[in-house]
């Protein structure tokens, strides 16, 4: 073998190994698993939103059991919103924003949780009125911080 061949390969190699031993830092993949429950029955619809204080918004959609599931989501801290109003049949659809205020700080883009494997769409779910203050980043109470591998964080609603 040339070379100029092996000092190439040799140094793909290094940068290869040097890539992967990262450890894993803060902003390892996260898989997130939980449950939504507001007066102690699941949230049957809408959208659980995970705003981090740098790289945007991660959301995905609640089951008609409450349920929801986000992976290859960032580590660390975490404020978390809840918005059923795009389910409310008194609201027009073309009217509504949602509850993000607006999209993501900082002109981020909002980032979408793909299905995870053998997830089929689910029907829209329920509406069910939570009080509004979970539906925004600034008026909610709900906080999580992920980690970098598989997570449950349920989230119990109240008044």
């Amino acid at each position: 073998m040339p070379v100029k061949t092996r000092i190439l390969l040799t140094c793909c190699l290094g940068l290869l190994i040097g890539l992967g031993c990262g450890g894993g830092g803060k902003k390892a993949p996260a898989k997130v698993t939980g449950k939504v429950t507001y007066k102690n029955a699941p949230v049957t619809g809408g959208t659980i939103s995970f705003h981090t204080s740098d790289t945007g918004v991660y959301s995905t959609s609640l089951t008609p059991e409450g349920t929801y599931t986000g992976i290859d989501w960032p580590a660390g801290e975490m404020i978390v919103t809840v918005d059923t109003e795009s389910l409310n049949p008194a609201t027009k659809k073309q009217d509504y924003v949602g509850g993000r205020g607006g999209g993501a700080p900082g002109g981020k883009a909002m980032k979408i949780s793909p299905a995870p494997e053998g997830f089929q769409q689910a029907a829209k779910g329920t509406y069910v009125k939570i009080p509004s203050k979970y539906a925004k980043k600034d008026t909610s109470p709900l906080k999580a911080t992920l980690k970098a591998g598989q997570q449950e964080v349920n989230f119990d609603l109240t008044d």
